[in-house]
């Protein structure tokens, strides 16, 4: 006994020490004196063995002043009442009041069961209690005027020997109970003080202050002390508690742990961002170094910012899933949580990292994740435009991540990459492209399988292996392979496993080694089936266990892991057994409330639940994310498949049933079950349910497309399809057919943002199908909308002017003004591809009144755009500039910042076409800065386009090249053939200005067939312009003037309609003709073009815009002077 009592003060002394030395000195220090405790232990009577526990003391503060005034029965009712309402919350947190003292009492945790989170239910206890004794006070003050009511609370956590239970004893004593009075007696009224002991088995659980140290009798240095403020709702790290408690130190694992340490250092020395991933197979023991590390990081003296997120499988399909579990994880959201409280804590968190604008960043951040931002005012405009959404929002989320970097060193810890979704691991990457620069350490934990889903990983080069591509790109960038155990390591942990065994026969242990080859996974789960199986033998509170010779005699170990899971699980009772595959149905996470309503009306019992957690099948977690019950996880993925293989499909979809059930019904009052949509959608389709798994896959889909996640929002959209009857008519159910216009309908949309054109065209034409099935004219009126739009994008203009007519009857049928103005805008601009300039002034007309009838702004600014495109083209810039201009406003009044970048798009165009591109290159950089800082990127291509061109007519052409080279990939990558070809005229012309003849004439001849192929001859004829003037430049007049003849053609029949540059397009015909001695076909070709600059400068209504048209634009200027040098030499 002398001996236990002097490791007890030693142990006691060193962990006093803890703050000055830190954790890794202590526990190494530490650890000896555990063992040697426990050997003692081990040798004492049964009944007399040291248990871990912890103690509550409570106090009414001032309690004799609080009674004055009141008779003595009224003081005993009183405080007896309110003792025992304030003794509640130690009973439903586990612990055991053992003692009440008059006006306080002591309660006990882990007494006579032990679990290994007594510790945090005694402070959560704790908590409870002080907010039961707010209540308490007011009850007070109103029934009998008490004031002041208050209580003080102290936990200490030791070992003890208990006694038996006596009348006013209580069963345990000694300098663990002694401290526990003292944090009591130091604690202020209405607080809760801990001690240091109590802190090392809470820590990150709570928030709370750290105290001056006190002197306590008994202890030889002054204790640490923490008052505790509250409970942290969620935590990261799973606790791991080993085969039957044993917790083990990090073996094997040194090196790689010292290395992300130095990581850490270096990323903060030197500033720079860098990424460690760390692969590994399952098992091998990658959390644990991830733990180790976490957990160094949590000492007082690192003042470092953490974010954690922890993918599964089912967050696979789910779009910024992880990034979302991150983010609540650090604002510590609950899934219960309101939705008003979720986007208030957002807003708050960002305000408090960059405070300018920061309720709109954190609206466009909050949508992203897939959070209920749809009532925004900063969002109406963009939430029809997926892309600009997402690209907004990564540019102030990547913002707030470098700002808190750059406050304090920040480390990113992801477990599980490898069934990380797609769009979170996009913005890790974008995150380390964009901030190079600041203290930030990445670490990621994954299987070997993560470049097969991301070839790419940690690289922005084309991958070669699936290695390289993962370590090759960057010294920045680092990846860690974290081989199997040596023998000698899984030895080593072998023996701190069975440490508390006699003897191990040696050829069991070399079995064991073999079938575990290095995994420490598998190395635990044999020894533990030795366990379940009664070779070993360890029963509570015993510290030597035994090993059953005859039992060990008859054994025979499974091979494989797979047959030793299954081997374990058959040793379940049934009902345990039950309750594991139920669990593994909800997932390897899943929460008790969840449990039992899968599990039925029979309560589940606690002890079933903590034998599971002792036999190392689960692992209680210390926060829920779903309020009011607790959260717990299976010990290993590789655990709770073998649970879930061993289901019938009866069974296995009764359960996918139910859980789906309870995730809607948990989630209806936070009004946020559509964040959960994907997962509540898989397990309908597991259940069998098709009609509602198609429903939630849809819902799905939405929001995936809304965050800006095509790519998921089309696998959704696809499954619910897939769900669904392939063919329908007119006898299928109207709700059958609603279902799949939804899937339909919007899987049709995420077709066009992924350039999808053949796809998107086919499901255009299946929705003119359906909508012809369901009989509905405004739905028939979509759907040729859409189709009208997708044939013209393709350059099929005259099928895109046939289906926008069958549109219009269909809307005027219904008197449906929305559709029918739509269309009418997109008709415009068709009639103009098709050279129809007549029918596109009709249309015009009658899209504006239409437009201007309904009265929706949004549609209203769609149409002036269409419609200025037209006075454009005719050269009526004038009342274009004018539309633009009213459209800006509108956009700008909506909030819609694309429209916005539209108008400047097509504003500085027209300044251009005026011949101001001085004044448009300011306009049209306002443009692209606008659209990049948005992240506007198809807008930013177009603006580009519009600046290059702006560059070109101001002289500078170098400076146009280099916006056009940067643009035309982008233009190529969205499908937009109109733009890449007229992009390629644009680029002939500067290298033709810069003298490179032969390369403006490749160019010429590239644009005119691309623009040939869609059909827009008037683009064409500017490019056919081009070669016949580079042709001439080389002499080749022959050839020049086959390219004329047409062009001329051209000119007589529509007057330049169509065309960008038709003045030039004369001078051009005029100048081969020149050449070729023709003086009066040239005479004649300048006199057309000058007729026609007459024209379309006399629709210019600003005198100034006129004179700018006809003396600035250089061809203008030229075939002016040339046709007034015509007539002069016709009067001499």
């Amino acid at each position: 006994m002398q001996e236990i009592e002097e490791l007890m003060q030693a142990i006691t002394a060193l962990e006093t020490q803890r703050p000055k030395l830190g954790d890794d000195v202590v526990d190494s220090a530490l650890e000896p004196l555990h063992v040697r405790l426990a050997a003692l232990d081990a040798s004492q009577p049964a009944g007399r063995q040291r248990r871990l526990v912890t103690i509550l003391f409570l106090d009414i503060v001032n309690s004799t002043s609080l009674s004055q005034g009141l008779e003595p029965e009224e003081v005993q009712e009183i405080i007896g009442g309110t003792l025992k309402r304030l003794s509640f919350p130690i009973e439903s947190h586990g612990g055991q009041i053992t003692q009440f003292m008059g006006d306080g009492f002591v309660a006990v945790f882990g007494l006579r069961h032990i679990h290994e989170n007594d510790a945090r239910q005694a402070v959560r206890a704790g908590l409870a209690i002080l907010g039961e004794a707010n209540a308490c006070a007011a009850d007070l003050e109103n029934h009998y005027g008490i004031r002041d009511f208050m209580v003080r609370i102290g936990i200490n956590t030791g070992r003890v020997v208990p006694g038996r239970f006596s009348e006013g004893e209580s069963p345990v004593m000694g300098l663990t109970v002694s401290l526990a009075a003292r944090m009591e007696q130091a604690a202020l009224p209405g607080s809760l003080f801990i001690s240091q002991f109590t802190y090392q088995h809470v820590r990150r659980a709570f928030e709370v202050n750290l105290l001056p140290s006190i002197a306590a009798k008994g202890f030889p240095q002054p204790i640490t002390v923490y008052q505790v403020l509250s409970a942290r709702p969620r935590t990261f790290r799973t606790f791991t508690r080993g085969v039957e408690g044993v917790e083990t130190t990090l073996i094997g694992r040194a090196n790689e742990l010292h290395q992300l340490k130095l990581h850490l250092k270096q990323a903060v020395k030197n500033r720079q961002t860098r990424l460690v991933t760390i692969l590994g197979d399952a098992g091998v023991g990658k959390s644990r170094l991830l733990y180790e590390f976490d957990k160094w990081l949590a000492q007082p003296s690192r003042r470092v910012m953490a974010f954690k997120a922890r993918a599964s499988p089912q967050m696979t399909s789910i779009p910024f899933g992880m990034l979302r579990e991150m983010i609540s994880y650090h604002l510590e959201l609950l899934s219960t949580d309101p939705a008003q409280l979720t986007r208030q804590r957002l807003v708050e968190r960002l305000a408090s990292i960059v405070p300018d604008q920061a309720e709109m960043k954190a609206h466009f951040i909050g949508s992203l994740l897939g959070f209920d931002f749809s009532a925004s005012p900063f969002l109406r405009g963009v939430q029809d435009d997926p892309n600009q959404l997402q690209e907004r929002a990564w540019i102030y989320l990547t913002e707030c991540f470098s700002k808190v970097a750059n406050l304090s060193p920040t480390v990113i810890m992801l477990d599980d990459l490898h069934w990380a979704d797609a769009p979170s691991v996009s913005f890790i990457s974008h995150l380390m492209k964009e901030c190079p620069g600041i203290p930030l350490l990445i670490i990621c934990l994954a299987r070997p399988a993560l470049a097969e889903r991301f070839p790419d990983w940690g690289t922005d080069q084309p991958a070669v292996t699936p290695l390289e591509s993962i370590t090759a790109y960057s010294p920045h960038k680092h990846t860690l392979e974290l081989a199997p155990l040596s023998r000698e390591n899984s030895l080593a942990l072998m023996d701190e496993i069975l440490r508390n065994v006699e003897e191990l026969p040696v050829d069991l242990r070399d079995r064991i080694l073999d079938c575990a080859d290095g995994n420490p996974f598998y190395l635990e789960e044999y020894i533990q089936s030795l366990v379940d199986a009664g070779v070993i033998q360890c029963g509570p509170g015993e510290t030597r266990w035994k090993l059953d010779a005859e039992k060990l005699g008859r054994l025979e170990l499974p091979n494989t892991l797979a047959a030793l899971l299954e081997a374990r699980l058959d040793n379940l009772s049934l009902v345990q057994r039950v309750l594991v595959q139920q669990a593994a149905v909800i997932g390897r996470v899943f929460w008790r409330a969840a449990l039992q309503a899968v599990h039925g009306k029979k309560p589940i019992i606690e002890a079933d639940l903590e034998d599971l957690s002792r036999r190392g099948f689960i692992i209680p977690q210390e926060t829920s994310t779903f309020a009011g019950t607790d959260e717990y996880r299976f010990h290993h993925a590789l655990l709770r498949d073998a649970a879930y293989q061993t289901l019938v499909k009866r069974d296995r979809q009764a359960y996918h049933d139910q859980v789906a059930g309870w995730i809607i019904v948990s989630t209806l009052t936070s009004q946020r079950s559509g964040e959960f949509a994907p997962i509540i959608a898989g397990h309908y389709e597991a259940a069998g349910r098709r009609e509602l798994a198609a429903d939630w896959y849809i819902q799905s889909g939405k929001t995936a497309r809304k965050q800006g996640a095509p790519t998921q929002a089309r696998l959704f959209f696809d499954r619910a399809l897939g769900l669904l009857p392939a063919n329908v008519d007119a006898t299928t159910p109207t709700v059958e057919l609603d279902r799949h216009w939804q899937a339909l309908l919007g899987r049709d949309d995420v077709l066009g943002i992924l350039g999808d054109t053949e796809g998107r065209l086919a499901d255009d034409t299946a929705l003119v199908m359906l909508a012809r099935i369901i009989g509905n004219e405004e739905l028939l009126a979509e759907a040729y909308y859409r189709q009208g739009y997708y044939l013209g994008v393709k350059g099929q203009y005259r099928q895109e002017w046939e289906v926008y007519n069958l549109g219009l009857e269909a809307s005027r049928r219904i008197h449906d003004l929305r559709y029918e103005a739509l269309i009418l805008g997109l008709k415009v601009f068709c009639a103009v591809h098709l050279g129809d300039l007549e029918a596109a002034a009709q249309t015009s007309q009658a899209a504006l009144h239409c437009a201007e009838s309904l009265g929706d702004l949004e549609v209203l600014a769609r149409t002036l755009t269409n419609v200025s495109l037209y006075y454009t083209e005719t050269g009526d810039m004038a009342r274009s500039a004018r539309m633009l201009e009213h459209q800006l406003e509108i956009n700008q009044q909506i909030g819609n910042i694309e429209g916005q970048v539209i108008g400047l798009s097509n504003l500085g165009y027209v300044y251009i076409l005026l011949g101001m591109p001085a004044e448009a290159i300011p306009v049209l950089q306002r443009c692209t800065r606008i659209a990049w800082d948005n992240g506007i990127r198809s807008f930013f291509a177009y603006s580009r386009l519009n600046l290059g061109l702006a560059y070109l007519r101001n002289g500078n052409p170098v400076s146009a090249v280099t916006e056009l080279e940067e643009c035309l990939p982008d233009l190529h990558s969205m499908n937009d053939i109109l733009d890449y070809g007229t992009g390629h005229t644009y680029m002939a012309m500067a290298s033709e200005l810069g003298g490179q003849v032969d390369q403006a004439l490749a160019l010429y001849n590239q644009a005119a067939e691309v623009l040939k192929g869609i059909g827009t001859m008037g683009n064409m004829f500017d490019a056919e312009a081009g070669v016949a003037r580079c042709l001439l430049a080389v002499s080749d007049r022959r050839s020049a003037v086959e390219h004329v003849f047409p062009l001329q053609d051209y000119l007589k029949q529509y007057s330049g309609a169509g065309m960008e540059f038709p003045v030039l397009a004369y001078e051009t015909c005029a100048d081969v003709f020149t050449a070729l001695g023709e003086t009066a076909q040239a005479r004649r070709a300048v006199g057309a073009g000058y007729g026609e600059l007459l024209v379309r400068a006399g629709k210019i209504s600003l005198p100034e815009w006129r004179k700018s048209f006809m003396e600035r634009v250089p061809e203008h200027q030229r075939i002016r002077m040339r046709w007034l040098d015509y007539m002069n030499a016709t009067q001499e």
